[in-house]
C-alpha cells in the first residue's frame, strides 16, 4: 500500500493535536516530509538498521516502566501517547536511507536469532511508512481530548489513504461510492465500539484490578475505609447460593473480621490462621463442635489463582463437598483456601453459635482516643440508661442510624484533613455507605463497654429465575458490626435499608445478558469439575473418540484429493512467460553480467537465495556487494499488486547502475535475459 505524500505529516499533526503534543509533533512532521525533498541519501547497512531498532525497543521498555510504575494499569494510555515516537525511529531512517523497505530483524530480535541459526534465509521487509501512520491514528485515538472533530479528521485521513491506492481501470463514480460506503460503516463501527468500550471498560478494569489486589492481599489482612465503596462499582458475580426449599438463606455472608483500626485502616491483629484437617474422602471439613438444631446452604465460589477466602454464614461449623488440599481457619472467623480448584461448589452447616471465632478480647473494646469525645456526645444522644443491656445499646444504634438524619451514598464530601472521617460522617454529613455505618457503630458499642468487631463479607439480596439461585455480586460487598451480645457474635447491620436499592439502581443496561454468559459458563464448569477422575468419562472419552476419528479420516482424505487435483489434469494452467510482468527489470543486467562471469543462478534458486549464497562465498565481485534494495525493488516489480510507479522503476534502474559501475562493468547495453 503506498502513503501519499504529506498523509505522514497530516497524521503527525492530529496526534499532536490530540494528545496536547503539538510542538514535538510540528517538529517530526517537519522530519518526515523534509525527505521527500532533500537530495541526498544515507546508505546505512543492517547494523545501523539494528542499531536503531534496538534503541527503538529500550525506549519503549523504559517507557511503559515508568508509565505504570507511576501510573498503575492506567499507564497504558501513557504508553499510547507516547507511541508515535518510539516508532518514527526507523521511519525516519527509512526515508532517508537507500532502501525502500526496513527489515524484520532491525525489530524483532527473534528474527536475528532464527537468521543466525539458519532457520531462514531471508529475514522479510515492511515498509515502517504505514506502521507509523497506524501509530499517530491509535495514540490519536487515545487522547483524552474527546474533541468532535476527531473522528471526521480520522476518516479524512483514511479516504486519503485508501484514495491514493484506489483500482486505477474503475470507474470513479464507483471508487466514491465505495468510499462513501466505508466512511458510513466506519462512522456506525466507531460508535458501536464506542458504547462497548464504555460497558465493557469498567468489567475488564475491575477484572484486572481484583486480580493484582488479590496478588497482594489474597487473604484480606486489612481493609481501608474505600475499599468496599470500590467493589459496589462492579456488577460481577462472584458467588452463588441455593438453600433447600422453605429454608431461608443467610442474610450475611462473613468474610473476615478485624479489631484494631488504625487511622482509617481496620487491622486483623495477631489472629492466626490454624490448618484443618479433612474427614472422610477429603472433603468434609469439621471447623467447630455440631450444633443443634442446624441449617444449611450450598455455595459455590471461584477461586483465583486456586486460592481465597470463602464467604460463609456467622456460626459456621462444617463445610462438606469441598475437594481442596489445604483449608485453614483464624479465630477471628475468617476461612482460606490454598491449592483448590477454579471453581469450588460446597454445602454448609451453621446455627446460631459462635461458631470458629473466638471470645471477646482487649482488643475488641478498644476506642481510638481522638474519637472518645464524639463517640460520647453520639451515646448521650441515644437517651440510653447506665443499665441498658447489650441488646438495647444495639436496638438503639438501629434506630439512630435509620433515621431521617442519615442517608446512604457512596459520593462522599470533602473533608477537613485534621478531622477523622468517623467524626466527620457522625456529626458533619452523616451520609456514607457501609463501612461509614459499620466502622461508627461498632466503635459506639465499644464505648458503651460492648465487645465488638467490624465484619467485612456479601449481602445476599438478589434471586435468580433464571439459575434458581441466590446471586451475591461485587457491588453486594458490605461491612457490618459484630457484637458480643448473650455470649455469642450477633450482626449489627446498621446500615440503611435504602443501600440495596440505591446498589440496585446503579446496574448496567446490559447486566442480564451478562448474567446469561456467566451462568453459561459457571453451568460448563461445574459439568468439567464433576467429571474430573470420574470413571464414567472414560466411556464418554472413548465415544467422543469415534465421530472425531471419522472427522479426521474424512478431512484427510479430502487432502489427497485436492493435492491430486493440482498436480495433475485439474492444476491451472501456468501463465505464459510473456504474460508475466516485470520480464523487462533492470535485475536481469546484473543476472546477464554474473552469467559472463560463469555465476549463473540455479533453476531451483531465488535471485535473493543466490546472491546471498554468492556473497557469503565471497564471489560477488568487489565494492558490489550491496543488492538488497536491487532485490527488493525487482521482487515488488515482479510480484507486488501495484508493481512499481514511476519514481520506483526510475529508483531500480539507478540503483542498478551504480551497482554495475561498482562491479566493473562500463556496458550499458548488455542484451536482456528472459527468467
Amino acid at each position: 500500500m503506498q502513503v501519499p505524500g504529506a498523509l505522514l505529516g497530516a497524521a503527525t499533526l492530529l496526534w499532536g493535536w490530540h494528545q496536547d503534543l503539538l510542538p514535538h509533533a510540528l517538529l517530526a512532521a517537519l522530519l518526515l516530509e523534509a525527505a521527500r525533498f532533500a537530495r541526498f541519501r544515507w546508505d546505512f547497512s543492517d547494523t545501523d538498521f539494528h542499531r536503531l531498532g534496538d534503541v527503538s525497543g529500550l525506549g519503549l521498555l523504559l517507557l511503559a516502566l515508568v508509565q505504570f510504575s507511576d501510573h498503575g494499569l492506567t499507564g497504558i494510555y501513557g504508553v499510547l501517547r507516547w507511541f508515535p515516537l518510539v516508532v518514527i525511529t526507523l521511519t525516519l531512517a527509512q526515508l532517508y536511507s537507500t532502501r525502500s523497505a526496513v527489515k524484520l530483524s532491525a525489530m524483532f530480535l527473534s528474527v536475528r536469532y532464527a537468521l543466525r541459526r539458519g532457520r531462514i534465509s531471508e529475514p522479510g521487509e515492511l515498509d515502517m511508512r504505514l506502521p507509523y501512520l497506524v501509530a499517530c491514528l491509535l495514540s490519536a485515538c487515545a487522547g483524552l481530548e474527546r474533541s468532535p472533530w476527531l473522528l471526521p479528521a480520522l476518516a479524512a485521513l483514511l479516504v486519503w489513504l485508501l484514495w491514493a491506492n484506489r483500482p486505477r481501470p474503475r470507474p470513479m463514480a464507483s471508487v466514491v461510492a465505495a468510499l462513501l460506503v466505508c466512511a458510513a460503516v466506519a462512522l456506525l463501527t466507531a460508535e458501536s465500539v464506542g458504547a462497548l468500550r464504555r460497558a465493557l471498560g469498567p468489567v475488564i478494569m475491575d477484572i484486572v484490578r481484583e486480580r493484582v489486589a488479590h496478588w497482594r492481599d489474597p487473604f484480606r489482612n486489612h481493609t481501608a475505609l474505600g475499599d468496599i465503596g470500590r467493589l459496589k462499582l462492579s456488577d460481577r458475580i462472584v458467588a452463588r447460593i441455593e438453600s433447600p426449599p422453605g429454608v431461608p438463606v443467610p442474610r450475611l455472608l462473613h468474610e473476615a473480621s478485624y479489631t484494631h483500626l488504625s487511622n482509617t485502616v481496620w487491622l486483623a491483629g495477631a489472629a492466626r490462621f490454624r490448618p484443618q484437617e479433612p474427614l472422610g474422602e477429603g472433603t468434609r471439613w469439621d471447623l467447630a463442635p455440631d450444633q443443634r438444631p442446624f441449617r444449611t446452604v450450598t455455595i459455590a465460589k471461584s477461586l483465583i489463582r486456586n486460592k481465597g477466602m470463602l464467604p460463609v454464614p456467622a456460626g459456621t461449623f462444617r463445610m462438606e463437598e469441598l475437594p481442596v488440599e489445604e483449608l485453614e481457619v483464624s479465630a477471628m472467623g475468617a476461612i482460606k483456601v490454598l491449592n483448590g480448584p477454579a471453581l469450588v461448589r460446597f454445602r454448609v452447616r451453621y446455627a446460631d453459635t459462635q461458631g470458629i471465632r473466638s471470645s471477646p478480647g482487649a482488643d475488641d473494646v478498644a476506642v481510638p482516643a481522638k474519637l472518645e469525645a464524639v463517640l460520647a456526645r453520639t451515646l448521650d444522644s441515644l437517651a440510653l440508661e447506665a443499665s441498658a443491656a447489650p441488646e438495647q445499646v444495639a436496638a438503639a444504634l438501629l434506630r439512630h442510624f435509620n433515621n431521617d438524619s442519615f442517608r446512604y451514598s457512596l459520593d462522599l464530601e470533602r473533608r477537613a484533613p485534621a478531622m477523622h472521617p468517623v467524626e466527620h460522617f457522625l456529626e458533619h454529613t452523616r451520609a456514607g455507605h457501609c463501612e461509614f455505618f459499620a466502622t461508627a457503630s461498632v466503635l459506639l458499642l465499644r464505648a458503651a463497654g460492648i465487645p465488638a468487631r467490624y465484619a467485612t463479607g456479601y449481602a445476599v439480596q438478589e434471586y435468580s429465575p433464571l439459575e434458581q439461585a441466590w446471586l451475591v455480586r461485587r457491588r453486594h460487598a458490605h461491612a457490618w458490626a459484630s457484637a458480643w451480645i448473650g455470649g455469642r457474635w450477633v450482626d449489627v447491620d446498621t446500615t440503611p435499608a435504602q443501600w440495596i436499592a440505591d446498589d440496585a439502581s446503579g446496574a448496567a443496561w446490559w447486566q442480564p445478558v451478562y448474567d446469561l454468559v456467566s451462568w453459561s459458563l459457571h453451568q460448563f464448569s461445574r459439568w468439567r469439575l464433576e467429571r474430573i477422575g470420574a470413571e464414567r468419562d472414560q466411556s464418554t472419552l472413548l465415544w467422543l473418540l469415534a465421530p472425531l476419528s471419522l472427522v479426521l479420516a474424512w478431512r484427510i482424505h479430502r487432502s489427497h484429493r485436492v493435492a491430486r487435483a493440482r498436480s495433475f489434469a485439474d492444476a491451472p494452467a501456468m501463465p505464459r512467460q510473456s504474460d508475466r510482468p516485470g520480464t523487462d527489470s533492470e535485475f536481469y543486467r546484473i543476472e546477464s553480467m554474473l552469467e559472463r562471469h560463469g555465476l549463473t543462478r540455479p533453476a531451483d534458486c531465488t535471485p535473493r537465495a543466490w546472491l546471498a549464497h554468492l556473497a557469503r562465498e565471497a564471489r560477488l565481485p568487489p565494492g558490489a556487494e550491496r543488492w538488497d534494495e536491487i532485490v527488493a525493488l525487482h521482487y515488488r516489480l515482479r510480484f507486488g499488486p501495484g508493481g512499481l510507479d514511476r519514481g520506483q522503476r526510475e529508483r531500480l534502474a539507478e540503483v542498478v547502475q551504480r551497482w554495475l559501475e561498482r562491479a566493473g562493468e562500463e556496458d550499458q547495453n548488455v542484451s536482456q535475459v528472459t527468467p
